[in-house]
């Protein structure tokens, strides 16, 4: 049983400053517990469990946090190009957090052994148990966040009321981290700076996270542990240097996620004062078909095109970099009112080859959605049939059938 208790508030102060506690308390029940022991079979320093006792035990953690937030807004005026201004946002929050060390023996959630080195080692009691436990480690941290938004203000062209319409350039641009004042060392968190933005019409979308170490991996060729280290392309934690000290570098981009869409209608080529309104159950059709494209269609449009790029980038320590780079495109084409087909067809960049390919089948059943998929050929050679709810509220009630051939030849 796992209980989740969030506490948390809002308040006002100076006007223009929002004070935001918050305090979370979690707690796990267990109706049995592993009772671990060293060496073994894992080896000499290794633990395994080597009973359980059939008794009621638990895990419970908590931490707290505290923030202050506000909002600062700037305009600059053009008065060109049809342009009338430009807007900006910027909302910064500063706040702190803090959680003990449940790794104490106080807490009961971890074990301590030592090892043939006479070394202590710390264990948690509740080691692959699928709810976890308490984790291990005291945070007091100092946490940052600085948010921005940019706005076009344009000259209406089909309004004649308003004069000026809202174009957004980048809904969100951001950076944020912490700082852990009760680590003893390497106190910096990464850096994690993301965007995104969507242009013409949700026509493009783009969005970008990426992660910045500002610690680096030392290599000391003089030290037999440094060439075994590096040999095996493994991170050595006690190399670690602080780029911003010792090389003046802002930090190392560990890794980035890079996606940039295209999605093509009827719909977004129609004048805005000729596009229909939608109803409640329209309105929720269009906002399933976009939230998993690969389940729902949207059987109002009579087609859509669909392509989107990925980046990923990922590096870390002695580790040799690892780009994958793909293409995804596709579509749905609508047959009748209660008929639409699709497909959608993956490359890899990198390696120049199609990884899969699937074509689906989607029937109209008013309150619910019929949808048959199909992956012909390639190694992962299946077919599904699924009958899911429309209702956001009901989307994990469905119906199930599949048979994947490539699971025959798994012995």
């Amino acid at each position: 049983m796992v209980h989740r208790v969030p506490i948390g508030t809002t308040m006002r102060f100076f006007k223009y400053f929002n004070f935001n506690p918050s305090l979370s308390y979690n707690e796990v029940w267990y109706p049995n517990q592993l009772e671990w022991s060293l060496s073994g079979s894992r080896g000499k320093n290794g633990f395994r469990p080597v009973d359980t006792l059939n008794q009621f035990s638990r895990s419970y953690w908590y931490n707290t946090n505290a923030s202050v937030t506000t909002r600062i807004y700037g305009t600059f005026y053009i008065k060109r190009l049809g342009i009338e201004a430009i807007r900006h946002q910027l909302i910064p929050t500063i706040g702190v957090s803090y959680q003990p060390d449940f790794s104490e023996a106080q807490y009961g959630s971890f074990t301590t052994f030592r090892d043939s080195s006479n070394r202590m080692q710390v264990f948690s009691r509740y080691n692959g148990y699928m709810m976890g436990s308490a984790p291990r480690g005291a945070q007091g941290n100092i946490n940052y966040s600085l948010s921005n938004t940019f706005e076009m203000k344009v000259k209406s062209k089909t309004d004649t009321v308003k004069k000026f319409a809202k174009v957004s350039l980048f809904e969100s641009i951001g950076i944020s981290g912490s700082y852990n004042l009760l680590a003893d060392s390497f106190n910096l968190s990464n850096i994690i700076i993301s965007a995104r933005t969507n242009l013409f019409k949700n026509m493009i979308n783009f969005s970008f996270n990426g992660s910045i170490d500002p610690y680096s991996y030392r290599f000391d060729s003089l030290t037999r542990r440094g060439v075994v280290v590096q040999k095996r392309m493994k991170q050595l934690e006690a190399s670690k240097i602080d780029l911003t000290k010792f090389t003046g570098s802002f930090g190392n981009l560990v890794n980035a996620n890079f996606n940039l869409n295209l999605t093509l209608n009827p719909e977004m080529f129609k004048p805005a004062a000729t596009q229909k309104a939608q109803s409640d159950a329209e309105k929720e059709m269009s906002k399933l078909a976009k939230m998993y494209p690969d389940r729902y269609v949207d059987f109002k449009l009579p087609w859509t095109f669909r392509t989107m790029y990925t980046l990923n980038y990922n590096k870390i320590g002695f580790q040799k970099e690892n780009v994958i780079q793909t293409m995804q495109f596709g579509g749905d084409l609508r047959l009748t009112d209660k008929w639409k087909v699709a497909f959608t067809s993956n490359f890899d960049i990198v390696k120049g080859e199609f990884s899969y390919t699937t074509f689906n089948i989607f029937r109209d059943l008013h309150c619910w959605q019929l949808n048959i998929m199909w992956i012909p050929f390639g190694p992962n050679q299946m077919y599904t049939i699924d009958l899911n709810v429309k209702s956001t509220i009901l989307k994990d009630l469905k119906l199930n059938k599949r048979r994947a051939d490539y699971l025959d030849n798994v012995q």
